[in-house]
């Protein structure tokens, strides 16, 4: 039998999902209420999905990521981006998020 005939897609797989709905309606609720907002998870595909998704709708500019997707040496420039307040969403592989240690940004206060 062949994978269609089994009702399995060929082709991309998508990370849009009910899981990646909720997220960015809670990281959307925060920015309403002035919140900073770190998302860590453990797949790049689903933090690419959250990433191109935000960044659509309010723009790459206000977010930061830190993840195996971005040079080790730009890692402390996007930390320091986010406790600026510069980009008020930060994105995280759960590795690097280990690693980390992000006080509330001082505009939160």
């Amino acid at each position: 039998m062949r994978s269609a005939e089994r009702g399995i897609r060929s082709g991309p797989v998508s990370n849009f999902n009910p899981k990646t709905v909720a997220v960015l309606e809670l990281v959307l609720e925060c920015l309403r209420r002035g919140e900073p907002v770190v998302v860590v998870s453990a797949r790049v595909g689903q933090t690419d999905e959250y990433y191109f998704r935000l960044a659509a709708a309010i723009g790459e500019h206000k977010l930061a990521r830190i993840d195996s997707t971005v040079l080790a040496f730009e890692h402390a420039a996007q930390a320091d981006r986010f406790k600026r307040g510069e980009a008020p969403v930060m994105f995280m592989g759960i590795r690097c998020a280990k690693g980390y240690s992000l006080v509330c940004p001082s505009y939160c206060t």
